[in-house]
């Protein structure tokens, strides 16, 4: 899509400024969120708009996309304030900085590591809101089930079956390549959004064999 293939579409300035944005370089879906300050209710709806817009893709981030700068000593105060504003206007797998796809080990981890950043800056007056966040956060996401039921207030039922076909899909390619860690995450990952889907649980059976 471009925006002149949209002028007849009934869209602000600001909503044409921010899918021109969006469309200037690939972005994680996590940080979008993080730069459009939208209500929590309304984050379903506008993931499904990108989705239908052309602007969603479930693929694997690069490695470019994933690989991080040079560790830079931690500025406590600009830590604390964007901290802050994730526990405000962000979703619990924000506070956690975590895809929306991730798991129980990979949730535990996250918050342990956080927890004690956080309590690092003990003397600080915004570090037991931050505390009393994380732990909001940790407690919604710990559970499996309950985990679930949270995403599917963000998400709709469609994109969780895509994202998790997309998944399934990466496993096949991992089981071709002998990755068998790679594709067990994958097909974990797929029964995490789709856990019904008996197909998902096979491949997760093949890939332990693998």
């Amino acid at each position: 899509y471009t925006l002149r293939s949209m002028r007849k579409a009934a869209l602000s300035g600001a909503e044409r400024k921010s899918i021109a944005f969006l469309q200037t370089k690939p972005q994680l879906l996590r940080d979008i969120l993080k730069l459009l300050p939208l209500p929590k209710a309304d984050v379903n709806s506008f993931v499904w708009i990108l989705k239908e817009i052309g602007l969603l893709s479930f693929e694997r981030p690069s490695d470019v996309q994933k690989s991080k700068p040079a560790q830079k000593k931690v500025d406590p105060t600009k830590r604390i304030h964007q901290k802050i504003m994730e526990i405000e206007r962000g979703t619990f797998f924000d506070v956690l900085e975590l895809h929306w796809i991730c798991v129980s080990q990979e949730i535990e981890k996250s918050y342990q590591a956080l927890h004690a950043q956080f309590q690092s800056f003990g003397s600080r007056p915004e570090v037991p809101l931050i505390l009393s966040g994380l732990k909001e956060a940790y407690e919604e996401l710990k559970d499996t089930d309950v985990r679930r039921e949270y995403r599917a207030k963000l998400f709709h039922q469609q994109i969780l079956l895509q994202a998790a076909t997309e998944l399934a899909s990466h496993a096949e390619s991992a089981i071709q390549k002998k990755d068998k860690t790679l594709a067990c995450l994958c097909y974990s990952k797929a029964l995490e959004l789709c856990p019904a889907e008996q197909g998902f649980r096979d491949g997760l059976k093949r890939a332990a064999l693998s």
